[in-house]
């Protein structure tokens, strides 16, 4: 019927201390100096009285002491008194808590009909409902931008309208974090009771394995094992040639559950139309790549998504992309020489078609470029203010320009191309060759080169200074800064061994492309932060029109930027289930389903500390008082 639990029971181990009192009566009394008189009777007797009166004072006392010792370690340790008649009662101590819901989107996992966000909502409603007015709420989520806005204590229980209002956030703040968050916010309380309870489907993440605030997990669910799909990993095929052949779009499906996935439909949305479908067949725990062949032959961006049919958890159904398509991509040469080399120039016509076209410095203008998809400079003798207005509006596009350091470079040409790039022009080395000992594989100029090149280059500027390097021998032969590229070795010499490899039509070819990502996906992920220059246009179609800001993503889909669609996808991370063993969270506490029984540790009756520290002061004036009423009665004898 009734129930004594202690919120700091480590503290009872010190009432062993309610004995010291006891000890110091035993081992310290003094015996009476004996006096002899000649007649003894009567003060035998007085001395007889006076002794029991004293001894009976003295065990007073001793038990007072120990009384107010061990009164005080018990309201230290925080009994709590309960009671099965208080269940259906509202009242407990006041509270400053801090309800946590994850938000993350493994929560948007649909269990039976309800989705594990919907439960934990449910859940956190019943708290609140448990709360009074006299206590301090806090209403965290996983999502940070929502708890910068909502994260304030607050008196008495919640908004019911603030809890329904909480959704999936794909972008989720780690959960250590948020408790983090949680307790340095319940310290503003100035409360002695503080407790954090985190509402979550029990995904395996990390949590604070040290906090003075006790926390409480509440599983949404006691589901442990789950069917869930994802789609990931969209890629768009990049052909060098050929063009009008049909594109490939490659994907991953991955069945991240126990048992097989039978009969799963794929669908290829492209341009906001679904162009292909296929089913396919997925064993347990099995990733499998797959892909569509689909022709694309309209020139310019594209964009859409892979999706797969799965309804338990919809977040990770869609893989997001764009890229820019060109059947005849349009090279424009800007140069004072004759004649390109021939290695260049052959790769040239192959890669566009014959649709090389050199442009006269005199008739270029900064909207006639604006046409071209690549900008080669090559033999330029000088570079005029006019012309660097022109390659700095084209790069203004979005768009880079290729430029190749030819042996007969001029001085004018060398400070610009130092401004440009961050690098000044040493020597040229004709007849030393460099072997190439390094290539940024994640450059899509360099992404098809073999990863372990055996080329060497002759005829070559070595240079010096902080430009980024994305192929180097002794010295580097391509730099970039981050718009447009530089090639350092030139390609009209006759005794370079790559210019005559398989594998500088390749470097040319993907190096053009790259430089207005022609078939390179513009893929970012949720909680990246971009530079917005313009018009954004969100997956909502909300626009935003922003000068020079950094703006974060935090949701899936196809946004656009001045136009330009590019593709945001979320981290696969959550797709796979892995629930969280309570054995390596010892210092958290698991609430079972019986949790409304458990939750407000003093839900059903009182603390007691309160009034145990009111009776050891009661005890303590008592002493007081008797103490001092001895020492007047010896003063009046």
């Amino acid at each position: 019927m009734f129930g004594l639990t202690f919120l700091n029971s480590g503290i009872l181990a010190v009432a062993a201390t309610a004995l010291i009192p006891l000890l110091i009566y035993l081992f310290a009394r003094k015996k009476p100096r004996r006096v002899i008189f000649s007649s003894l009777r009567f003060i035998r007797q007085s001395q007889q009285q006076q002794k029991r009166r004293i001894n009976i004072q003295n065990i007073l006392l001793l038990i007072i002491r120990m009384l107010i010792l061990l009164l005080t370690i018990l309201a230290i340790a925080r009994p709590a008194l309960k009671a099965s008649f208080l269940q259906n009662s509202t009242l407990h101590p006041k509270t400053a808590i801090a309800l946590i819901l994850d938000t993350s989107f493994s929560m948007d996992y649909l269990v039976n009909t309800t989705t594990e966000l919907d439960n934990a909502k449910a859940i956190a409603s019943q708290i609140n409902n448990l709360l009074t007015a006299d206590d301090r709420t806090l209403l965290l989520t996983s999502s940070k931008s929502w708890n910068d806005i909502n994260g304030t204590l607050r008196y008495g229980p919640l908004d019911p309208a603030l809890i329904g209002n909480v959704t999936i956030t794909p972008l989720h703040q780690p959960m250590a974090e948020v408790i983090l968050d949680a307790a340095r916010i319940l310290q503003q309380s100035h409360s002695i009771n503080q407790e954090i309870y985190v509402i979550t489907d029990m995904q395996q993440q990390a949590l604070p394995d040290t906090l003075d605030i006790p926390i409480f997990l509440i599983p949404t669910s006691d589901d442990s094992t789950r069917s869930n799909l994802s789609c990931e990993a969209v890629t768009v095929s990049n052909t060098i040639v050929q063009k009008n052949q049909p594109t490939r779009f490659s994907f991953d499906v991955v069945n991240h559950g126990s048992y097989p996935a039978r009969d799963v439909l794929c669908r290829l949305i492209l341009d906001e139309q679904t162009v292909a479908e296929k089913v396919v067949q997925l064993q347990p725990q099995q990733r499998l790549r797959d892909n569509f062949s689909v022709p694309v032959e309209q020139r310019g961006w594209h964009s859409g998504y892979v999706e797969v049919q799965n309804e338990r958890l919809t977040m990770d159904n869609r893989n997001y992309f764009s890229f820019y398509r060109t059947l005849h991509p349009r090279v424009a040469v800007i140069s004072d020489a004759p004649n390109l080399p021939a290695t260049l120039e052959t790769v040239i016509e192959i890669y566009t078609g014959n649709q090389i076209l050199r442009l006269d410095e005199a008739q270029l203008t900064a909207s006639g470029i604006e046409v071209f998809d690549a900008v080669i400079l090559y033999g330029k003798t000088v570079i005029s203010p006019r012309l660097q207005q022109v390659l700095q509006h084209y790069e203004s596009q979005g768009k880079g320009v290729l430029y190749v350091a030819d042996a007969a470079l001029t001085d004018g040409v060398k400070t610009y191309l130092r401004e440009q790039f961050g690098c000044t022009f040493q020597s040229f080395s004709a007849s030393r060759p460099t072997r190439i000992t390094y290539l940024n594989a994640y450059h899509p100029a360099l992404a098809l080169m073999p990863q372990k090149p055996r080329f060497t280059v002759n005829s070559y500027w070595q240079i010096a200074g902080n430009a980024e390097a994305l192929m180097q021998g002794t010295s580097p032969l391509i730099v970039t800064n981050g718009t447009s590229q530089l090639w350092l070795f030139d390609p009209a010499a006759t005794n370079s061994p790559l210019l005559l490899d398989p594998a500088f039509p390749v470097l040319t070819c993907c190096t053009l492309s790259s430089l207005n990502q022609y078939g390179m996906e513009k893929s970012h992920r949720c909680g990246e932060t971009i530079t917005v220059d313009g018009t954004l246009m969100l997956p909502s179609r909300q626009r935003l029109t922003l000068t020079h800001n950094r703006y974060t993503l935090l949701h899936p889909g196809l946004y656009r930027l001045n136009g330009i669609p590019f593709a945001v996808n979320v981290d696969a991370a959550e797709s796979a289930y892995t629930r969280l063993n309570p054995a390596t969270i010892p210092r958290i506490t698991v609430l079972d389903e019986d949790w409304p029984n458990r939750v407000l540790r003093s839900r059903y009756g009182f603390e007691l500390w309160k009034y145990l520290l009111l009776a050891a002061l009661l005890l303590v004036a008592l002493e007081m008082i008797l103490v001092k009423s001895e020492e007047k009665r010896q003063i009046s004898h």
